[in-house]
């Protein structure tokens, strides 16, 4: 086994970073901040000549000290606040002071757009390598909506920090009280901040993660950025299908105690001309409803993309008229067992139904005539 800087890691480039972010867009779920800005903070950190460094589970000693990063808060304030930088570090000392050692390694907690780069900002500031991994394979809008959480790894401590170098370290009885916790310290900090939790060891990471995510997200920016079209390529790559296609006709989005919600009304056009179909979102996409039928629901992946680019958008970014597709794409197994359905299901969101796997083979995984 290697140790916490093994040689073997290999270096992100510029290029890489582009792929990754919009990879994570599409992974995101339509949360997970924007990839755009994400992507900006990471490219100023390597200005002044420093590295990104992605370890996979051999390049680390088992028990090397781990924690991971994220932004937290509504997507809505983060393209309006704007960060200092140092937000995560200063998060990542003090959960150090706290606990009374150093990490060594940084682990990413979802693919969202900005959350899949803030991780490695953090990393190219510390020097330290970050795990090709991360909780959900997706995002999620609450911290304890991550497959760490689920299968061992509790959140806290975990320190909250925003970008006038306030920072609070908490730790609480269980991952929902964290969560309410670390919301309102970020409600209080202005809407969104960046925080640091979940200590472990690399082995419990490798255990309780979802690994290979950055390299997924790396290959699916490629894919948006080179192949036209887009979908034919696409659509294997993610296992999902087009399951509804329209116009925004209506759109209710607000920003409520940390979060982001609202939905999206989509009137059909194409093969789904005379539908309507309902997207709700709590900064991430929840549910596709036709009618009062689920079509796709949490923790199964939905994904607005752009019409003609087939770039995936955003809930901060959706306007009315955009016309768009729907993409839906299988959760990781992880996600199905009771326990995960029980913090990520439909009902863990207020729905009274239960979740039915979407299936991209057997129901909708049709292929636009126009692609």
């Amino acid at each position: 086994m290697r140790g916490p800087v093994g040689t073997r890691m290999r270096e992100l480039s510029r290029e890489d970073l582009k792929d990754i972010a919009a990879g994570a867009a599409l992974l995101g779920t339509g949360g997970g901040g924007n990839p755009y800005l994400g992507r900006l903070v990471v490219e100023g950190v390597l200005t002044s000549g420093r590295r990104i460094r992605v370890a996979e589970a051999d390049d680390l000693d088992c028990d090397t000290p781990v924690a991971a990063m994220f932004g937290l808060g509504a997507p809505t304030v983060g393209i309006e606040k704007i960060r200092s930088g140092t937000e995560a570090l200063t998060a990542l000392r003090a959960l150090e002071r706290y606990v009374g050692r150093p990490f060594q390694a940084i682990a990413p907690i979802e693919m969202g757009g900005s959350n899949s780069m803030i991780p490695l900002a953090l990393g190219a500031l510390t020097d330290l390598p970050v795990l090709d991994l991360d909780g959900m394979g997706r995002a999620f809008p609450e911290v304890q909506m991550v497959t760490y959480s689920v299968y061992g790894i509790p959140a806290g401590p975990m320190a909250v920090a925003d970008e006038r170098g306030n920072v609070a370290v908490m730790e609480a009885r269980d991952d929902r009280f964290m969560e309410r916790m670390a919301r309102a310290v970020t409600v209080v900090q202005g809407g969104h901040a960046d925080a640091v939790g979940y200590p472990a060891t690399a082995a419990r990471f490798w255990a309780a993660g979802i690994p290979g995510t950055l390299t997924l997200a790396a290959s699916i920016g490629r894919v948006l950025r080179r192949a036209r079209p887009v979908l034919p390529a696409l659509l294997p790559l993610v296992r999902g299908g087009i399951v509804f296609e329209g116009k925004i006709s209506d759109l209710n989005r607000r920003t409520v105690g940390g979060f982001t919600r609202g939905e999206a009304i989509l009137t059909g056009t194409g093969t789904d001309g005379g539908q309507t179909a309902r997207l709700v979102f709590q900064n991430e996409n929840l549910g596709l409803f036709v009618g009062e039928r689920p079509v796709v629901t949490v923790p199964d992946l939905i994904t607005l993309l752009d019409y003609e680019s087939s770039a995936p958008l955003t809930t901060e970014v959706l306007r009315y008229g955009f016309r768009v597709r729907v993409l839906a794409m299988p959760c990781h197994d992880l996600w199905r067992s009771p326990a995960a359905l029980a913090v990520a299901g439909p009902r863990a969101f207020g729905y009274d139904f239960d979740f039915e796997p979407w299936d991209a083979f057997a129901s909708a995984g049709r292929m636009p005539d126009d692609t």
